[in-house]
């Protein structure tokens, strides 16, 4: 029989056959996880909205490969924002071999040797849910996710009923993979086959004739890429061209029985426009398509036909798809020369054809709030037109030029122009509510205010909403730089609006429109600081992807360190690569360490550092509270050799509380900076003394939120537990003030790191106040990215997904800051 070690019972709510329909439909009709079995082996399926469904289209979502499997337990499911966002009902399906063991990350939904015919199953059902709502199937799913939906569209033979489909990425042959993963799959999920191979004793023994001749035994359907998709069926397939699938699956696919040619509009289609495979470049590799393309693709396919759906993301993302496109052929700066602007209420074009063969037509579109347009002003084909004004309202405008030569052939260009100003804020009020940004933003933003907002509101309620309104954020974004291009902005504005753009932009943006962001930095329109400058354009850079570029440009803001903005300060401590600092020596720290009693039934240790007022001001009243079932650490910063002996009084012979301290004879760098880093520095000793999981904690945090004893006994002793945010600035990615540190970890590659990290930018004299928070974020990209066999030993976890408490600051924080005043004052009084 077969063992689940990758499999979470305890997510079972119902268990029926998967065969038995009667059974399992009314099951399907409650949202939520539901597991059913076949012949004993577990298939689990989400479900949400089916019992109302009013629209008749279905999303169907199939998933790729499982990061971090090993810290995971199956089932998982993808697609749910997908179907919130689009509002449809939602059938996601995870992959029964997956639960086979944590050390499977990707099978493909091909099947194993209990369960070979997975695939078949899955769409026997499909197909009985199709038939019962009478509805439209949209099948979706990427990389190994893509590969299940063309199984599946293969297996629907001549649908009564429409089936439409999205991919992106996908494989087409299995044998094709990564090696690795091929073998990990067929080791784990035909273990007879392996016991029974001699040479085979570990998973990386196989050959890929290994693998294939297991598959073809098992009758494993591993190469789709041979078989037919109906004419009826819709496919949209999405393929990024860095990436080596183009050779080595894609290729086969667009060559295999179903026909694919190149049909002159950018897009490889089949005879009947049904099937489609559009190339486009949106990073790096197997790079994923950016969430709102994949949204806009769904959109687009679930009310048109794929061919329709593929002209229509052409157009609309020109930033994607324009270097692929067949208008390539002809280059239109040699054949006319154009500019507009915007002016008197409306839009003024003006072009001159250089090409005596061509004349130029152009159409005017308006997008809606859906992203649908329609056609506002047509211009006849002419050779010259100087200051054509159209009139026009506020929105967001495409022009696209025709060009005609002698023989009547046309061909068409396309450009995005944004004609955004702070009228449509008001117009798109109501889509902005939904957004759940703060009354007063919403009221500033609606008046024109938007030098009046506070800055860091902005920043935090990009934080807090992430990826879900993007859209707003665009258009905060395309606004603040159209503001600036008409070169009417007082300084402060001029600063405001060009914090927004760098600050809530996404990398696309700053892509489409890098030239005008240059040259509205360097004209110098606004007398902008040289160390606002290069601020700006290093986080341009980081946005961009050029991490070295970005680490130049913020090295020369050390020469401006003590000019910084709050904001600023997490710039001048960013490392682009572990070079700079891999060579640091590292010390055990000079601390004077005093240890109290504790109980015996201790479950973890918090260590907060500070100075002796915060301890005051935030630590002392709640030290009996915070030190029940759990050890508490305090690690003091001293500059007064006086308060030593105040600490050793107040804490001696307290139960629970132990303490250490350094004794600073002279000015550490920033010592606000040094106050808050100087627990981490520190932590691998705490943690290698207690051999207790560890949170590393703010003094200032509402400790009565938290059960401290509960959250320790749920950490395993290898997790290394961050609190992450949506931001995708290095400062703010990794929030320093609640992390949690397993009893394993004091020696791991993480803490080495951060501690080399801290070390270096302490001793180069790169330390902001935010530099714990720095150091964190990039120590995590560098084991996760780069050092990837070197971290084995720990399990990352996300703080908001492995904790269910509310981390909030004190609600008094400005009395207590009033009071570390008040004794620091009174310190040097006496000192006098």
């Amino acid at each position: 029989m077969f063992d689940l070690d990758g499999y979470d019972f305890s997510l079972k709510n119902v268990v029926t056959n998967i065969n038995d329909y009667n059974k399992a439909s009314s099951i399907l009709e409650k949202e939520g996880n539901h597991s059913f079995s076949n012949d004993g082996f577990p298939v689990d399926i989400y479900t949400s909205g089916l019992k109302n469904s009013h629209q008749k289209k279905i999303l169907v979502i199939f998933s790729g490969a499982i990061s971090k499997r090993e810290s995971k337990s199956a089932p998982f499911f993808s697609g749910k924002n997908i179907a919130k966002t689009l509002d449809l009902p939602l059938i996601a399906i995870s992959d029964p071999t997956l639960a086979l063991s944590k050390s499977l990350s990707l099978s493909w939904y091909a099947g194993n040797e209990y369960f070979n015919n997975i695939s078949v199953v899955v769409n026997d059902l499909l197909k009985k849910i199709q038939n019962k709502y009478d509805a439209e199937l949209i099948l979706v799913g990427g990389s190994g996710g893509g590969f299940a939906v063309l199984d599946q569209l293969s297996l629907f033979g001549e649908p009564s009923k429409k089936v439409k489909a999205l991919i992106w990425n996908p494989q087409t042959n299995i044998l094709n993979y990564h090696l690795n993963y091929v073998q990990q799959y067929i080791f784990i999920s035909f273990p007879s086959d392996i016991k029974a191979m001699s040479h085979v004793k570990d998973y990386r023994d196989l050959k890929l004739n290994d693998c294939k001749d297991i598959l073809e035994k098992h009758k494993i359907r591993y190469d789709i890429s041979k078989f037919k998709i109906d004419d009826a069926i819709n496919l949209l397939y999405l393929q990024n061209v860095s990436d080596d699938h183009v050779s080595k699956h894609a290729k086969p696919f667009i060559e295999g029985c179903n026909k694919l040619v190149d049909n002159g509009e950018s897009f490889i289609t089949n005879k009947n426009n049904s099937i489609n495979v559009l190339l486009g470049s949106w990073g790096e590799g197997h790079a994923v398509p950016p969430m709102h393309l994949i949204i806009s693709a769904l959109d687009s396919i679930s009310i048109s036909s794929s061919s329709n759906s593929a002209k229509r993301l052409i157009e609309v993302y020109p930033i994607y798809f324009s270097a692929l496109a067949n208008i390539s052929k002809l280059d239109f700066k040699d054949i006319f020369e154009y500019n507009f602007c915007t002016k008197n209420n409306g839009l003024e074009i003006s072009y001159r054809v250089t090409d005596n063969n061509a004349s130029i037509a152009a159409y005017i579109y308006l997008y809606n709030k859906n992203s649908d347009r329609m056609v506002v002003h047509k211009i006849s084909y002419n050779k010259v037109l100087d200051n054509y004004h159209i009139p026009l309202v506020s929105g967001r405008y495409q022009i696209k030029f025709f060009v005609r030569k002698k023989g009547d052939t046309k061909y068409s260009d396309s450009l995005l122009t944004q004609l955004i100003n702070l009228k449509v804020l008001e117009n798109c009020l109501p889509s902005i509510y939904k957004t759940n940004l703060i009354k007063e933003t919403i009221t500033l933003l609606a008046n024109s205010g938007l030098n009046k907002i506070d800055f860091d509101t902005i920043v935090a309620e990009k934080h807090k909403s992430g990826s879900r309104f993007s859209e707003f954020f665009n258009i905060l974004s395309e606004t603040s730089l159209n503001i600036l291009s008409r070169n009417v902005c007082t300084y402060d504005t001029a600063k405001f609006l060009f914090n927004c753009i760098f600050y809530t932009a996404n990398k696309d943006f700053i892509l489409l429109y890098k030239e005008e962001i240059v040259f509205q930095l360097l004209c110098n329109n606004f007398n902008q600081s040289r160390k606002d400058i290069l601020f700006w354009f290093g986080l341009m850079e980081y946005k961009i992807g050029y991490g070295d570029l970005a680490q130049k440009s913020f090295s020369e803001l050390l020469a401006y360190k003590d000019e910084l903005e709050f904001h600023q300060t997490g710039s001048i401590a960013y490392l682009d690569s572990m070079s700079a600092f891999d060579n640091v020596q590292l010390r055990n720290h000079d601390i004077h360490f005093f240890e109290n009693s504790h109980s015996s039934n201790i479950e973890g240790c918090l260590l907060i550092s500070c100075d002796y007022g915060y301890y005051l001001a935030y630590v002392k009243d709640n030290l009996t509270s915070i030190s029940s079932g759990v050890l508490v650490h305090l690690h003091f910063i001293i500059t007064l050799e006086s308060e030593v002996h105040k600490i050793a009084e107040e804490l001696k012979g307290l139960s629970n509380i132990n303490y250490s301290y350094e004794l600073l004879d002279s000015y550490v760098g920033d010592l606000k900076t040094y106050y808050s880093i100087a627990r981490y520095m520190i932590l691998d000793q705490i943690i290698a003394n207690y051999k207790l999981p560890t949170l590393v904690g703010d003094a200032d945090l509402d400790f009565d939120l938290l059960n401290l004893s509960e959250i320790f006994r749920t950490v395993e002793p290898n997790d290394i537990i961050l609190r992450k945010t949506s931001s995708d600035l290095p400062w703010l990615r990794v929030l320093a003030g609640f992390n949690i540190f397993g009893s394993n970890t004091f020696d791991s590659s993480f803490l080495i790191y951060l501690k080399k990290y801290l070390t270096y930018c302490i001793l180069n004299k790169r330390d902001g106040w935010m530099l714990d928070q720095v150091a964190l974020s990039q120590c995590l990209y560098f084991c996760e990215n780069e050092k990837t066999s070197d971290y084995g030993e720990v399990v990352f976890l996300d703080c908001d997904e492995f904790l269910n408490v509310n981390i909030k600051q004190i609600s008094n924080r400005q009395q207590k800051r009033e009071e570390i005043a008040a004794y620091k004052k009174s310190s040097v009084a006496n000192i006098t």
